[in-house]
């Protein structure tokens, strides 16, 4: 006899209150009393199954629990970074530093500070001047 899946409905929603406030996978696995493999396993299958569905094919009743997770996991990522955005946001309304922060890191290009380096070597080789050569050894 088959043994019984842990992947129920009280261990997706357990799964996904710890995610929806931060939890790491590990410890929402913890929470919902469940192995971190088993929370890897049922998110490589519910993406096969995606794939699947993506392809126009049917998925079997019994490994529709696969997507339900999938989706459940997925919303309480999404509805957990929206609810730290909405702070980060709130604050960048007031604090300078907090608005450099936003912009540079949705704006890498733009606003990201960068630490360039002179790599000349006024005309010597580049061997030479890292590793202190006597210039009659080269």
């Amino acid at each position: 006899m088959p043994r019984r899946s842990k992947l129920t409905p009280k261990t997706i929603a357990d799964y996904c209150a710890a995610r929806q406030i931060g939890a790491t996978q590990s410890v929402a696995a913890l929470y919902a009393g469940v192995d971190t493999s088993s929370i890897t396993h049922w998110k490589r299958r519910g993406e096969e199954l995606r794939a699947q569905v993506a392809l126009g094919e049917t998925v079997a009743p019994a490994d529709k629990i696969y997507l339900r997770f999938m989706d459940a996991a997925d919303e309480a990522d999404a509805s957990a970074a929206i609810e730290w955005l909405e702070v980060v946001n709130k604050a960048a309304k007031t604090d300078p530093g907090w608005a450099w922060r936003l912009l540079k890191q949705r704006y890498p290009e733009e606003y990201a500070e960068r630490n360039n380096v002179d790599v000349t070597t006024g005309g010597q080789p580049i061997v030479q001047i890292i590793a202190g050569i006597p210039e009659d050894a080269i």
